[in-house]
């Protein structure tokens, strides 16, 4: 393919890259990677054929090896495969040459995933992943100098490698059932003990993970949902309703989604006035917490606080919308948002009592960027002041790591009108 030169200003470079929304080539010094969706590679069409070209040659070998051999069901089983995967092969390069003589370039992604899926094909086939097995083995004895026929009779056949999966779901099945057993057993604890006191708490968390429950000022409650014994406590709880607490906090909810949100909608206190979620852990799509957030928000009396979320605008109208009439305070913590434009808030805050917002760590340049990007900043606090209620009712905030100058948050707070709301923690 013929090589051009960048075309960003008076660059000089050669391109590598083709912005498909400006439909401009790019050099690599001029990439950005928060572009990267929008460019294609231009040496993207020949590393797919040269990758063609070893898939051809594993499939002729394997189509040798498979013939040379004595068992007639497996030649057959293998025939349909193979057939399979040469229509695709012969497809993908077709395209290919389709597009190279088009310089059509919109077309590499799509032959790309066409690559993938042939060689995801290869990977999940038993015959062909066995096949490379064996001839791995035989290229290793040809280099260590070992004989390749003293241990081909301790290679796994084809039915002793199905024999080994058959023995192996029977065990993983015979291990559900004790799983389900165990689980049984502690529901029964549990029932028997029952949850109405910070003392029987401890009791039944002792008998299911036999360790000792750490409860801070017997008040504060925290779980993680990265440790086996506090995962094996949320589990085995089942419906039975956790005693009130002051603080509670579950760390990690990444680590388990689906045992999280089994957890806080069959087992979360009936009252607690501080609750955390997610502290320490990965980054989440909103999407797979909405459901927890919205049956704790009646629950939690005084503060409620989100962390490490990817959190777009209709997901946070919908957040504050079940936040703002229970919560005095209310926080967002490494957590990213889509604000590149103005969001609406003027409806989903109405009735909101919401004194304190918190929005610590949201500003550094993994989350929102706020320092490259203030208008992103801008922006929320102009769809906050769409609300009446919550402009009367919020009176400090909290802004630690938010990239911005303490000045200029200042400045945005009192163009939007907020010139009573406190600061009360700061940080660039």
């Amino acid at each position: 393919m013929e090589v051009n030169k960048c075309e960003i200003g008076t660059c000089d470079n050669n391109s590598e890259y083709l912005h498909r929304g400006l439909k401009i080539r790019i050099c690599k010094q001029h990439f950005q990677p928060s572009e990267k969706d929008k460019c294609v590679r231009l040496g993207q069409l020949i590393e797919i054929e040269d990758a063609l070209r070893v898939v051809k040659t594993c499939i002729n070998n394997f189509c040798t090896g498979v013939e040379l051999g004595d068992n007639i069901a497996s030649i057959k089983k293998c025939k349909h495969f193979v057939e399979q995967v040469n229509h695709k092969v012969a497809q993908v390069s077709k395209e290919i040459e389709s597009a190279k003589s088009s310089d059509d370039l919109q077309s590499h992604d799509c032959l790309e995933n066409e690559f993938k899926d042939i060689t995801s094909e290869l990977y999940h086939c038993e015959f062909f992943t066995h096949f490379c097995v064996k001839n791995y083995m035989t290229l290793m004895c040809d280099y260590l100098k070992i004989d390749n026929n003293k241990i081909s009779r301790l290679i796994s056949t084809d039915d002793e490698i199905r024999n080994f999966k058959g023995k192996l779901e029977e065990k993983e099945q015979e291990l559900k059932k004790l799983e389900d057993k165990y689980r049984q057993i502690c529901e029964r604890f549990i029932n028997h003990i029952g949850l109405d006191t910070k003392a029987s708490l401890a009791k039944a968390y002792k008998i299911i993970t036999n360790l000792e429950l750490f409860l801070e000022n017997d008040e504060k409650l925290i779980l993680d949902c990265n440790t086996e014994e506090d995962t094996e406590f949320m589990k085995a709880v089942g419906d039975n309703i956790l005693p009130n607490c002051s603080e509670l906090t579950i760390d990690s909810i990444t680590s388990d989604v689906k045992l999280g949100t089994n957890f806080i909608c069959s087992s979360f206190p009936q009252t607690v006035q501080r609750f955390h979620l997610n502290l320490n852990g990965k980054m989440l799509d909103c999407k797979e917490a909405i459901d927890m957030i919205h049956h704790a928000s009646p629950h939690v009396s005084i503060e409620f606080c989100i962390y490490g979320m990817r959190i777009s605008q209709f997901q946070m109208k919908n957040i504050l919308q079940s936040i703002c009439r229970n919560q005095r305070i209310f926080g967002f913590g490494y957590c990213k948002f889509e604000l590149d434009s103005v969001p609406s808030f003027q409806y989903c805050l109405n009735g909101s009592i919401i004194e304190s917002l918190d929005i610590c760590h949201c500003g550094r340049p993994e989350y929102n960027d706020w320092k490259k990007h203030p208008e992103r900043f801008t922006n929320l606090i102009e769809g906050l002041s769409q609300s009446k209620d919550f402009m009367k009712n919020l009176k400090r905030t909290q802004l630690l790591n938010c990239g911005l100058e303490k000045q200029h948050v200042r400045y945005v707070l009192d163009k939007f009108d907020f010139k009573h709301v406190e600061i009360t923690e700061h940080s660039i």
